[in-house]
């Protein structure tokens, strides 16, 4: 999942259906013979380039929106910045 895909709301609502992150745990699916505890699950994330000055705040609302405690992976969905950031002459070889 990716904040730029507009699917963590969605996928929150699955996420606190199966009680994960959340300490009101829906005991239907927690005494289940095919619930999946949180902990054998990969989750995985990305910070949309145009948020990399506030990644916190991007990795907040993630978590808000999923109702999960933590990620199992966070990465840099595009890794470029995604505005001008202007080269440094004194580090270009002059030939």
């Amino acid at each position: 999942m990716a904040e730029s895909y507009g699917n963590q709301a969605e996928l929150g609502g699955l996420f606190r259906g199966l009680g994960w992150g959340t300490s009101n745990m829906d005991t239907r699916f927690a005494n289940s013979a095919s619930y999946v505890p949180r902990s054998d699950v990969f989750i995985s994330s990305k910070v949309w380039a145009t948020n990399l000055g506030s990644v916190g705040a991007a990795l907040d609302l993630t978590l808000q929106e999923t109702g999960l405690e933590y990620l199992d992976l966070y990465m840099i969905h595009w890794p470029v910045p995604l505005r001008s950031v202007g080269l440094v002459s004194s580090s270009l070889k002059k030939v």
